[in-house]
């Protein structure tokens, strides 16, 4: 599987040069093999930093720190150091949200390249890696979640539940990082893509749509008929008549139940479709 942005690589370890502090076999041995896994955490794109004498500690900066305490790699870290700016917008966000290492090992199986492709086709937003990319995959899966669109294979059900469960540490880790870097505009676009993945929902949704049992037919209906665009006016118009409501969900009921009674019409099939 191929991600959809080049990670840093770290391949490339040499020994220790010998010296009288590696005399003894053993010393040269156990510190040259300590070499490979911590090199990665001191090359100065990383976020540690050898101290103390010939480099025998490591001490954590910022950005290691938060690494350990929401579990995240530490190539997830040190692309969101790399990546992370000013000024990112909501897009922008969500693409480097689906690139985190978090997603790498997510499932795409056999044919689902194609599955991906017909999902794209009902997503506002065009993935920019490949259709055989677990990021990809996972950009995807987060559109379809905020689209409320109808997953076209039953797998896909799992795989959403596995992205949500990576998505709000990742997030939050960002959140820290971008606070960090003094973005006020980053950091409250990321919060921003944290409230979409709670509310499942795009920004740009009305946030009546975030209640229960609420239909954009129903929503559209309430803002025509009685000007109520967000959820702060829909309460005040509650508490100051509570029976202000009835006439507009009625007349939304009477017509639902039309629709129930009306004979089926023939629907071209999709491989997903927008939930009302």
């Amino acid at each position: 599987m191929t991600a959809s942005r080049d990670y840093p690589s770290n391949s490339s370890v040499s020994p220790p040069p010998p010296s009288s502090e590696f005399d003894d076999p053993c010393i040269f041995i156990l510190s040259f093999a300590l070499s490979l896994p911590l090199s990665p955490l001191v090359c100065p794109s990383s976020f540690c930093r050898p101290c103390g004498p010939v480099g025998t500690t490591l001490e954590p900066l910022t950005a290691g720190r938060l690494s350990s305490f929401y579990y995240l790699s530490h190539l997830t870290v040190r692309l969101f150091g790399m990546a992370l700016q000013d000024a990112m917008g909501m897009e922008d966000v969500l693409a480097l949200l689906c690139d985190a290492q978090e997603f790498a090992e997510l499932p795409v199986r056999h044919n689902e390249d194609g599955v991906n492709e017909e999902l794209a086709k009902s997503c506002p937003l065009t993935p920019t890696g490949p259709f055989d990319s677990s990021h990809t995959k996972a950009h995807l899966l987060l559109q379809a979640h905020c689209s409320r669109l109808v997953l076209p294979v039953s797998d896909y059900i799992t795989d959403t539940k596995s992205v949500l469960d990576q998505c709000m540490r990742v997030l939050q880790g960002m959140v820290d990082l971008a606070a960090n870097g003094a973005w006020l505009t980053t950091t409250l676009q990321i919060m921003q893509v944290v409230q979409m993945v709670a509310q499942g929902r795009w920004a740009t949704d009305s946030t009546i749509l975030t209640l229960p049992g609420m239909s954009p037919a129903l929503a559209e209906a309430l803002a025509k008929e009685l000007h109520i665009d967000c959820l702060p006016q829909l309460a005040d118009a509650v508490l100051s008549r509570p029976g202000l409501l009835i006439p507009v969900l009625s007349r939304s009921l009477a017509k639902s139940v039309d629709s129930f009674d009306s004979p089926p019409r023939r629907v071209a099939s999709t491989p997903c479709r927008a939930l009302a």
